[in-house]
């Protein structure tokens, strides 16, 4: 009886870390990558919204970001709702000014 609970127990650990490995670390890579994009995230840079829009960012208040899709068409949302960064332009041209 020794030898199959000794068995059940290598067993239930070896899925505990095919688990780990499988499901838990790559969610936190997910969430630590998308932290890092949120605080590199700054006016100027063109992004990739969760919706599949193409933006440039114009301003940022809190955690909201307001992203320009067209000229006149400036769409504010959370910050969570940009997945990537597409382009950085702000280092060429400076932070674009929104329009009022």
């Amino acid at each position: 009886m020794s030898s199959s609970s000794g068995t059940l127990i290598l067993y239930f650990a070896v899925l505990a870390v095919a688990f780990y490995f499988l499901i838990i670390r790559p969610q936190q890579q997910r969430q630590r990558q998308q932290r890092e994009l949120m605080s590199s995230l700054k006016p100027g840079d063109r992004v990739l919204t969760a919706s599949g829009m193409f933006g440039t960012v114009v301003s940022m208040t809190g955690d909201k970001v307001t992203v320009r899709l067209a000229e006149g068409v400036d769409v504010e949302m959370v910050q969570q709702a940009v997945t990537q960064i597409v382009d950085r332009i702000a280092d060429q041209s400076g932070p674009i000014e929104p329009e009022e």
